[in-house]
């Protein structure tokens, strides 16, 4: 007996997966990230609170913004706070972040062959973590200097000598998928540690 060869919807979202150096999710499990995690300088759970959902973690290094403006915009403040972040972006000029990002998404994928059944991104979690060129000793500092600027938005979350940590959780998601996003992102929101 032969199997039923998946359908299109399937070989593309695996396709792209690949070629994001993500690897499929099958039913109730997580994916393996594409690096060696237990060497990054901060740990944290990264699999979903319910097994019926999968996640894969991903890590990206970017430069840190330029201008007081691009960090405004990237913390999801307005141009009225850009002034204030303009003697950060000269101290941490240069300077590299990592991100860690978890995509929370319905499992099942190895089985769906319905288009309407495939996989959906449910809840994203990121974690960014910069070098501590500013200095600060305490997390009560750190969170002072970047205070929330609007619901959802990334904050300060564990400060080391050499690390600040930042997290960002359910921003991409509707706000009738948000009890679930925070459901699933809960492990990783409690369990983040710098090693």
């Amino acid at each position: 007996m032969t199997k039923p060869l998946p359908s299109a919807g399937v070989l593309l979202l695996s396709i792209f997966l690949l070629s994001c150096g993500a690897q499929p999710i099958s039913e109730n499990t997580s994916s393996a990230p594409g690096f060696d995690f237990s060497r990054e300088p901060v740990s944290f759970t990264y699999e979903p609170s319910d097994r019926n959902y999968g996640s894969t973690l991903s890590k990206r290094v970017e430069l840190m913004p330029f201008t007081g403006k691009d960090l405004a915009a990237m913390w999801g403040c307005g141009d009225a706070v850009a002034g204030q972040y303009d003697g950060l972006t000269a101290m941490f000029a240069g300077a590299q972040k990592t991100i860690y990002s978890v995509a929370y998404v319905t499992g099942n994928v190895a089985r769906q062959t319905d288009a309407a059944l495939q996989p959906k991104k449910v809840g994203t979690y990121e974690l960014a973590l910069y070098p501590n060129m500013a200095g600060y000793q305490d997390v009560a500092a750190f969170q002072n200097q970047f205070p929330p600027c609007g619901a959802g938005g990334p904050h300060p979350v564990l400060v080391s000598r050499q690390w600040l940590v930042f997290e960002h959780r359910c921003y991409d998601i509707p706000m009738d998928g948000m009890e679930l996003c925070d459901e699933l992102t809960a492990p990783a929101a409690g369990s983040v540690r710098l090693r």
